[in-house]
């Protein structure tokens, strides 16, 4: 319990003056309460895009 009383809970607090535009964080999920069941999405703005090539004859 120490430990976590330690913490600083805004890390990065001391890095000075930083564009607000920079500093937002973007989520990797979502966890929304649908009628009291939880439920995870992922951030699509987060996610690589992926292409698959044709395959390959050998």
């Amino acid at each position: 319990m120490q430990q976590i009383i330690r913490l600083n809970p805004k890390p990065g607090g001391n890095i000075g003056a930083v564009n607000k535009a920079e500093s937002y964080v973007v989520p990797d999920f979502f966890i929304l309460n649908n009628n009291g069941k939880l439920e995870l999405t992922l951030n699509s703005r987060n996610a690589p895009n992926y292409a698959s090539a044709k395959a390959i004859k050998t």
